[in-house]
């Protein structure tokens, strides 16, 4: 897997004001064939986590797992920019 390192997360920053402040590296990342599991994974060493809701009884890596799915999902979301001929709205707007 790619490893990537992107700057901490600021404090109680929102992960799309993160992605909107560092959209131009994230852009350049996946343009270089970085994959979306190599930036939710930096997302999550940067700071974000617990994005997806878990349970008391689930297990540490369950909810790792929870995290990084949600981050992925996430960043397929933010950094890919809506299709020109669509109707789908820019989140970044």
């Amino acid at each position: 897997m790619t490893i990537v390192e992107l700057p901490p997360r600021r404090s109680r920053q929102s992960l799309n004001g993160y992605v909107r402040e560092n959209l131009e590296r994230f852009e350049k990342e996946v343009s270089v064939g970085v994959p979306y599991d190599s930036l939710a994974e930096a997302a999550l060493a940067a700071g974000f986590s617990r994005l997806a809701p878990t349970s008391p009884n689930v297990r540490a890596q369950s909810a790792e797992d929870d995290d990084l799915r949600a981050l992925r999902k996430r960043f397929r979301e933010l950094v890919r920019p809506p299709r020109p001929d669509s109707d789908e709205p820019d989140p970044l707007v």
